[in-house]
């Protein structure tokens, strides 16, 4: 239930429509006390990111049409938003959690989740933007790091069987 007169959070789904995660992880939101836009490739996303309110938490998948879950997250941080970026996936290897997380992912949600998994992932990621709270788990150490995907196109690791 929203509190009277605080903003819901407002959360951009980036998925492309083939991602099967797409029919699983939309029915969850629209079940939370959230404001949903959906983006279906990072051109989407990227008009989304220049309007107002402004995405507290950003979900996307790792592949899109037009780009990657890096490209998600460099266009985050181009636009100068404090959104925490999470990213969905089938299946999450050691190597890629390690590397998304590096580069400054928040979060890996790996299918199947649980609804109430999915739900705190939002409200822990939305209640801190926008209010000077930092996570504690890393600080700022993330922010300090997001800008890390542009240039470094071979680094990019996806998990396995994606």
């Amino acid at each position: 239930m929203s509190t009277p007169g605080k903003r819901k959070t407002t959360v951009v789904l980036v998925m492309a429509k083939r991602d099967p995660a797409l029919d699983r992880i939309q029915p969850q939101l629209d079940q939370l006390d959230v404001t949903l836009r959906l983006a279906a490739n990072l051109q989407q996303f990227q008009q989304m990111m220049r309007e107002v309110p402004p995405a507290d938490v950003v979900i996307t998948g790792v592949t899109l049409s037009d780009g990657n879950w890096c490209d998600v997250l460099t266009s985050t941080v181009r636009a100068g938003s404090t959104a925490r970026v999470l990213v969905c996936c089938q299946q999450a290897d050691e190597r890629f959690w390690s590397e998304a997380i590096w580069r400054g992912v928040h979060d890996i949600l790996v299918a199947p989740f649980t609804a109430e998994f999915l739900r705190r992932s939002v409200e822990i990621r939305g209640g801190r933007v926008g209010q000077g709270e930092t996570d504690p788990d890393r600080g700022h150490i993330a922010e300090e790091r997001r800008a890390t995907c542009e240039g470094d196109r071979t680094a990019l690791l996806v998990p396995a069987g994606a």
